[in-house]
């Protein structure tokens, strides 16, 4: 098996022709494999290399290799690549059916770029089912949102997105086909296979670096409508300041609406305090975006006069680079769709849950405390 990580294409796009650009790259592609540059067996380069290459978007080369998979041309392993398909081996046949993402947020709402990522990636694993994907919101009342998924003939597995309210994940005990929990708080005792992060070693590695560089007065801003997801996080910062030594004082704790406007007029506010923090950590990266905003109005600089240290890395740009917590969404996306997978073949088996460590990241954002 020959792998083409940085390999040249020898074919161009034409922007300005009548024909669309995936369309070109797909002709591109499959004369490239017809003339044996790509034998079978080959791994065909990263779709990010080739965007690159020919200038246009991930999500245009994406759908190229995405139908010319469908059409039997390549075969896509999860965590592996796109490899050139064997022409004598049987062509992959489109199952009946479909696979649905649920989710109670509503993705034309959502700006949070941490929440298309994680569908990116899903997506991707999916499409290793055969089956066409669909966008399910949940909204209230949810009992009859249920049923409306229990009485789609065509729903042959559910991929449960960010539910935050476990009385959510026990009405999918009613339906009859598989259900992985991506991310989601989940009823006790576990019903379905689920996919999560520990978002407590993360945040508990953030607060005891602050320490270590001197930071003795840290505050912590997080949603105020807290579930187990949110605890973990906060129960991170508690552990951190008590192994320390430090007292976790209630009044450091800043309960707020999660958006970057409501993150921004609390931390306007604490820095008008007589002695506030030197040093934030937000449960959310958008959180910490409002956050900086607010010290630089104040007049104050990142991260001389105050540490800032958000959550999730969703690849905000910020001066200084914002620290913060990392969240391994390729990982979780592509898990969640192995255990829809496993599940479809083995739907007897126990649930499984799989989770992920969070990692500190420390960047630009966070230094010894100020001295005034």
């Amino acid at each position: 098996m020959r792998q083409f990580g940085v390999l040249k294409c020898m074919f161009n796009v034409k922007k300005k022709a009548a024909s669309p650009l995936y369309e070109q790259i797909k002709d591109g592609l499959r004369s490239q494999v017809e003339a044996g540059f790509f034998k079978p067996g080959d791994c065909i380069p990263d779709e990010n290399v080739l965007a690159a290459q020919l200038k246009v978007s991930h999500m245009t080369v994406r759908r190229a290799v995405v139908e010319l998979s469908r059409e039997g041309l390549f075969k896509r392993i999860v965590g592996k690549g796109t490899f050139v398909r064997d022409g004598k081996s049987a062509q992959p046949r489109t199952r009946k059916g479909s696979v649905a993402i649920v989710s109670t947020a509503d993705p034309n709402e959502i700006t949070s770029q941490i929440y298309y990522r994680l569908l990116q990636y899903l997506f991707v694993g999916l499409e290793e089912t055969g089956m066409p994907i669909v966008f399910r919101t949940l909204k209230e009342p949810y009992a009859q949102a249920i049923d409306a998924l229990k009485n789609d003939p065509s729903l042959r597995g559910i991929v449960a997105v960010w539910l935050g309210d476990p009385n959510v994940s026990k009405l999918f005990a009613e339906l009859s086909v598989p259900v992985v929990l991506l991310d989601c708080v989940q009823a006790e005792p576990a019903m379905f296979d689920e996919v999560a992060q520990n978002g407590e070693i993360g945040v508990f590695n953030a607060v005891n670096w602050l320490i270590k560089m001197g930071h003795t007065d840290i505050a912590l801003m997080q949603a105020s409508e807290l579930n187990s997801i949110g605890l973990r996080r906060q129960n991170g910062y508690m552990r951190a300041l008590t192994a320390n030594g430090l007292t976790v004082r209630n009044e450091r704790i800043y309960p707020i609406v999660y958006w970057g406007e409501a993150a921004y007029a609390t931390t306007r506010r604490l820095l008008n305090e007589t002695k506030p923090p030197t040093a934030l950590v937000c449960t959310g990266d958008v959180l910490a975006i409002g956050a900086i905003a607010a010290v630089n109005e104040h007049g104050w600089r990142v991260p001389k006069d105050m540490s800032i240290i958000g959550f999730g890395d969703d690849g905000y740009f910020t001066v200084p680079q914002l620290s913060t917590v990392h969240v391994p969404i390729d990982e979780m996306g592509a898990a969640a769709a192995r255990l829809l997978s496993e599940r479809m073949k083995r739907p007897a088996a126990p649930p499984q849950r799989v989770e992920f460590a969070t990692s500190w990241l420390s960047r630009g954002s966070c230094d010894c405390p100020r001295h005034h």
